[in-house]
């Protein structure tokens, strides 16, 4: 009986330790965030959406020397040097990050007219 709780424990800590170890806002610590930068590290400035409160992320913006532009539902969506990013987003007052890494694709006239592209966007 001992030996099957000793197992369950064992299961139960590998299964947290897998499911939330990939889960961190620390460059350090995220292996996809450190790969993205990595991919932008020579543009003038990066767009990020960084989740916090909006009067602390305004200071840290300007502490930073980041534009800060907008929040929707509560991200904040701010650019900031590849430089200083590292900084920015180790920053306590940053409680999440996200990275948007998505490169939007060019469609041809076939895939407008198939897909009611045009008239999707006109309503």
């Amino acid at each position: 009986m001992k030996l099957v709780k000793i197992i369950i424990y064992i299961l139960c800590v590998f299964c947290y330790k897998t499911n939330f170890g990939q889960q961190s806002k620390n460059i350090h610590e995220n292996f996809n965030l450190k790969q993205s930068i990595l991919k932008v590290a020579d543009k003038v400035n990066i767009g990020v959406y960084v989740g916090g409160n909006t009067e602390e992320i305004k200071k840290l913006c300007n502490l930073y020397q980041a534009t800060y532009f907008r929040e929707i539902s509560n991200w904040h969506y701010v650019r900031i040097s590849p430089t200083k990013f590292e900084e920015f987003v180790n920053s306590p007052e940053i409680k999440n990050v996200h990275f948007p890494t998505e490169t939007g694709t060019q469609l041809n006239d076939t895939m407008r007219v198939n897909n009611r592209v045009i008239d999707i966007h006109n309503g």
